[in-house]
């Protein structure tokens, strides 16, 4: 089980989900190079953790699993015995023939001498471990709804398998840090960028697998105390979780409420009372409602974008919301959701093409709406991702009510130096735009209003 302590009295843990999770509880627990290590005498706690395990997906690839037996990644203790293990970075399908040429070698350290630590751990394995949308998808929201559930403050540490990387941006500080006040100290070293993917496949040099190692064995001797601990809950967060077990909006809204140091958007935030959802049928129809336009600079950007922002800007729309004004900007999310949030505040619809951008969906207000523009050529796409994450609160009704603008004219899409496919610019014509938009208005930002509508392009 995953009990650990009363719950948290956070105002955003209101309405916690109490479904059970992927989750394991261990006494007598080291966490010693990428390992677990069992000191405990419960003789089931090794079976049920790698029943747990085989079933969780890589930290690098969705579409393998852990194999931790294989690694191996659990461990009985016996200080001072030497063994083997097939490093986290490395694919395990990908070495079966090879994996004697990447083991790394590892002594099991004494039970600590100053004891087992009572406070409280969570140790979890999630995939696609260096990507900020991935992680927030699949981990951030189900260790948002065991914190909230089973945690009263930040006094817990947290040992991601893997997490971020040392040379990109501090995603445990952005993710992690508003729900531990302790370092996050990751099971396992991400490797250098240009060895992520050698290293994933099996493919590495020598010298890089021997500077994996040598990076891998510092970061375990700069480790903190405490590593060991008399009770810790270890999580599979590799995986997607349903609408009904999740509330995405209500982590993010967490998230951003640290980081702003303010409160999150509420029900009955002035800005929804204000704009989108006074402008619905049976009002006066006055209002402002602020749209602001996603400026992508690298993949599947939205071509023409000042024209666009320009007819949006200058559009008046018809009965009966003649009494609407429409301000629309464009916005480079690539700056960070930390940088963004004054214009995310400041913003009742969001229209961004398909990919990471859409996370920053998640800080709008409630009621709020944001319009995906999906590419045209979908191999590779996981393009059911948002739509899934959008439908439902924990079950109840969306916070952000989300649409999808698709289409399968092949003209909409412009090829570009590395952009082919999935990757392509996109042209989107302000009719479908203005389309989407009185759709948005007709709503008026009520759930009970809402139904997900796709509009062509």
């Amino acid at each position: 089980g995953c009990r650990m302590r009363a719950g948290n009295s956070s105002p955003h843990c209101a309405g916690a989900v109490r479904s059970p999770q992927k989750c394991v509880s261990v006494s007598n627990v080291c966490f010693e190079a990428e390992q677990i290590i069992l000191h405990g005498v419960d003789g089931t706690a090794f079976d049920r953790l790698n029943g747990l395990l085989n079933r969780t997906r890589d930290p690098s690839d969705a579409f393998s699993r852990l194999h931790p037996a294989h690694r191996p990644t659990v461990l009985l203790a016996r200080p001072g015995d030497a063994f083997e293990y097939l490093p986290l970075a490395i694919g395990v399908k990908r070495s079966l023939r090879k994996r004697r040429h990447f083991l790394s070698r590892h002594i099991i350290g004494p039970a600590p001498a100053e004891g087992f630590s009572p406070a409280p751990a969570i140790a979890f394995y999630t995939t696609w471990s260096n990507s900020f949308t991935e992680l927030f998808s699949r981990a951030v929201v189900q260790l948002f709804e065991l914190w909230c559930r089973d945690l009263p403050s930040r006094d817990v540490h947290l040992i991601p398998a893997m997490w971020g990387s040392n040379w990109g941006p501090d995603y445990a500080r952005f993710w992690l840090h508003p729900f531990t006040a302790h370092a996050v100290e990751p099971m396992a070293l991400t490797p250098d960028r240009p060895d992520v993917k050698p290293m994933w496949r099996a493919l590495a040099m020598e010298r890089s697998v021997a500077r994996y190692r040598e990076a891998s064995a510092a970061m375990f001797a700069a480790r903190t105390r405490p590593r060991c601990f008399l009770r810790a809950t270890v999580c599979d967060y590799s995986n997607i979780p349903s609408p009904r077990h999740a509330r995405p909006w209500a982590a993010m809204q967490a998230v951003v409420a640290f980081h702003a140091a303010r409160p999150a958007a509420s029900a009955a935030s002035p800005r929804q009372s204000s704009s989108a959802a006074s402008a619905s049928p049976g009002s006066d129809g006055a209002g402002l409602l602020r749209v602001v336009l996603a400026n992508r600079t690298g993949r599947r950007r939205l071509l023409d974008l000042e024209a666009l922002v320009a007819e949006c800007d200058g559009w008046r729309p018809p009965s009966p919301h003649a009494a609407v004004r429409v301000r629309c900007v464009s916005h480079n999310f690539g700056v960070g959701l930390v940088a963004s949030l004054p214009v995310i505040a400041d913003s009742d619809v969001m229209v961004t093409p398909h990919g990471a951008d859409m996370v920053n969906a998640f800080a709008l207000h409630r009621g709020s709406s944001v319009l995906e523009v999906m590419p045209v050529h979908r191999a590779g796409c996981p393009c059911q991702m948002y739509k899934e994450l959008l439908s439902s609160e924990g079950g109840g009704p969306p916070a952000v009510l989300h649409y999808q603008l698709r289409t399968k004219n092949r003209s909409m899409a412009v090829a570009g130096e590395g952009k082919v496919g999935y990757n392509m610019d996109l042209r989107l014509p302000w009719p479908a735009l203005r389309r989407a938009l009185l759709q948005v208005l007709a709503v008026g930002g009520r759930a009970d209003n809402y139904q997900y509508t796709t509009f062509a392009y």
